[in-house]
């Protein structure tokens, strides 16, 4: 997994834990060790996202749309419509979560509402054969 995607998990992470923690410190009935642990959690993230972050520049994902975009000159728009075609939003609303084909034998994953990954099928390669020597 490249930095990049890292520092995505870590920063979800980071919120989720904060979003705990916010709600702990809310309930009156709420121990104490709950909250220092949640508090040992974040200062963990914390100090991940820090490493990364020091470690060099990273290139996001958004920065790599955009230079697809504007500098490749790739239509971004005609990509979504290439991934979800009408076929795929018919069968994704009528069916809900699921892997539904997309053409060129990829398959878009759907999880509530939103595709969320798109895979390939591996082909297998046809054997080469070799002539017998004698």
């Amino acid at each position: 997994m490249d930095t990049s995607q890292q520092l995505k998990q870590l920063n979800t992470a980071r919120t989720r834990l904060i979003t705990d923690l916010t709600r702990l410190l809310t309930d009156p009935l709420v121990r104490s060790t709950d909250v220092l642990s949640l508090q040992g959690q974040l200062s963990d993230v914390e100090a991940a996202i820090g490493r990364i972050r020091g470690s060099g520049i990273i290139v996001t994902d958004h920065a790599v749309i955009r230079y697809l975009e504007r500098v490749m000159g790739l239509d971004i728009s005609q990509l979504r419509h290439d991934i979800l075609p009408a076929h795929t939003v018919k069968l994704a609303m009528q069916l809900g979560n699921g892997q539904y084909p997309i053409g060129n034998g990829a398959r878009a994953i759907v999880r509530d509402n939103t595709v969320v990954s798109i895979i390939k099928k591996h082909v297998k390669s046809k054997k080469r054969s070799r002539p017998i020597s004698r």
